[in-house]
């Protein structure tokens, strides 16, 4: 076995509203609801639709350059 390094760029993500098409789903309290598997309730930030995602929004992923 041995050790690699390689690059990694952050990326933000957030999930845009399926109702106002304008608004961001936001994660409200950082409550986590205990499904299997876990759900995060969110709210629009504009229309304030409420929906439970399986991503905690807005979000960094790790893209790799490779």
């Amino acid at each position: 076995m041995a050790e690699e390094q390689f690059n990694l760029r952050p990326v933000g993500v957030r999930m845009r509203c399926d109702a106002c098409q304008d608004g961001e789903m936001v994660s409200t309290d950082g409550i986590m609801l205990t499904t299997s598997p876990p759900l995060y309730p969110h709210s629009c930030n504009r229309c304030d639709r409420k929906a439970n995602l399986r991503v905690r929004y807005p979000t960094v992923r790790w893209l790799s350059d490779e």
